[in-house]
């Protein structure tokens, strides 16, 4: 038979491990992450389209299921112990990415702190990768819709150099243009390290993804 000590003790005990449920409830985070691109097949595989591409390689690593399959986005959910992690891609076209965002933060309960963009870069060599916890757009279109969206550049990104076109072909054709068997190979890999770079992101570890992609990008020079 239970004495008003056990229960006092089962009360203290029940009151415990609500405690506890409510700070595992509490230290749960979201974090998204945004890949930029254009949709439609004539664009897969473009130089323009790294941020889909990566995506791709990261969902590929992780159990995930699709939340929403909307005119203006795309939204995948990765549930990891502490941490729901959003995958976007944006349906927009890439000159309107950051159109995506108001409804994003309502449906995920995720903001500019917790984002993380990927998208080509020009100016960076094929293939290598480089992360950076904020600044300019750098001449990409889809970055600076985020920052005019967002209105900060106060936010992640990791940039995929994709290089520059030969004086004979304009930007704009380049960036939509498919990358030829070699190229993508080099991407492929290029993928590979930005899904084993996440994990550091998440953690809020920069400094193990900055020497990740340095080791690599050296690698591929």
């Amino acid at each position: 038979m239970l004495t008003l000590k056990h229960w006092k003790m089962l009360a203290l005990l029940q009151l415990t491990i609500q405690l506890l449920l409510v700070l595992m409830l509490l230290s749960k985070t979201q974090k998204i992450i945004i890949g930029l691109g254009n949709p439609g097949l004539q664009y897969q595989q473009t130089r323009h389209n790294v941020g889909f591409s990566a995506i791709d390689s990261i969902l590929s690593n992780y159990s995930t299921h699709q939340l929403s399959h909307k005119d203006s986005y795309l939204l995948y959910k990765i549930q990891l112990p502490n941490t729901s992690l959003y995958l976007v891609k944006p349906q927009t076209f890439m000159n309107l990415s950051g159109k995506v965002l108001p409804n994003l933060w309502k449906k995920t309960g995720t903001n500019v702190d917790s984002m993380l963009v990927i998208c080509d870069n020009l100016d960076l060599p094929l293939g290598h990768v480089k992360f950076r916890e904020k600044g300019s757009s750098a001449g990409q279109k889809g970055l600076k819709s985020i920052i005019e969206y967002t209105g900060t550049q106060n936010f992640h990104r990791i940039f995929i150099g994709i290089g520059r076109p030969n004086i004979r072909q304009d930007v704009p054709s380049y960036v939509l243009s498919q990358f030829n068997t070699t190229e993508q190979t080099v991407m492929q890999q290029s993928y590979k390290v930005i899904t084993e770079a996440i994990p550091y992101w998440l953690q809020g570890d920069f400094s193990s993804i900055h020497e990740l992609f340095i080791k690599y990008s050296k690698s591929i020079s």
